[in-house]
């Protein structure tokens, strides 16, 4: 009587503020050992772990490997510098998930930030979306994110009104012959649909810095919607211990119906 396997992919910030050293020795580091503290606790006979970073872009470190060492150690090599694309970090990881996770697993993203997506805009996908729209990395959007190819939603051609990235969004304007999604959000272009088609819980952590509402409800949202669950941590042992939980309640549902 055995339990089904894990495919869990971990996705880790990287951008610029995860060099502060608010938490000690600095946040970088607190969130590489709370990671690998996830990864002891995955038994290696079965279970499989990925890697994917974010910052200003989305990079697969690795893929879903039954080698810890393998894991920590491009853990390890993570350094902070850039922007958070929160959206891109969520599409790269998912999209390996279903493609490479195993049919009998149990499939989860685990997603960790500390910090506001201000790159390629909301993960859910709410209100506009814009083909190859210049980001500022400074700016976080809840009504406007970058459309996917592939995803579903309608593009159009026309006049709409977009806010100014690079004013912190203060000012809107009106810009002409530009493609954009007004029906994203009810298709793969939420990355909590793109989950739950791929059959994929999403798990969601801030760490560190003090969320407003707006961002706690949407991290719950994309959770909570995929039988996953958001936490907020503030410091590294809340990471830590936020993670054993996520690695307890995937054994929980991995002994379900065991055959």
């Amino acid at each position: 009587l055995q339990p089904d396997p894990i495919d869990v992919v971990l996705v880790i910030d990287r951008s610029g503020s995860m060099s502060g050293t608010d938490v000690s020795p600095t946040r970088m580091a607190a969130a590489k050992a709370a990671a690998s503290t996830f990864i002891d606790q995955m038994n290696t006979s079965r279970d499989k772990v990925g890697l994917v970073s974010f910052a200003s872009d989305a990079t697969l470190d690795r893929v879903l490997t039954d080698n810890p060492d393998d894991i920590k150690g491009a853990i390890d090599n993570l350094s902070a510098n850039g922007a958070t694309n929160m959206r891109k970090a969520f599409d790269v990881a998912i999209s390996h998930l279903s493609t490479n996770g195993r049919p009998e697993a149990v499939k989860a993203v685990i997603l960790m930030s500390d910090g506001d997506w201000n790159y390629n805009g909301t993960p859910l996908a709410h209100g506009t979306g814009l083909q190859n729209w210049k980001w500022s990395g400074n700016t976080i959007t809840y009504d406007y994110y970058e459309y996917y190819d592939g995803h579903g939603g309608t593009i159009s051609q026309g006049e709409i009104t977009v806010p100014d990235v690079q004013w912190n969004g203060k000012y809107n304007y009106v810009e002409k012959n530009v493609s954009y999604c007004s029906d994203g959000e009810r298709t793969n272009q939420n990355m909590s649909n793109y989950a739950i088609a791929n059959d994929i819980s999403l798990y969601t952590i801030t760490f560190a810095f003090n969320p407003d509402n707006n961002i706690r409800n949407a991290m719950g949202t994309i959770a909570n919607s995929t039988g996953g669950f958001y936490k907020h941590a503030p410091g590294g042992d809340d990471l830590a211990r936020v993670y054993t939980d996520i690695a307890g309640e995937l054994k929980t549902e991995a002994g379900v119906n065991t055959t």
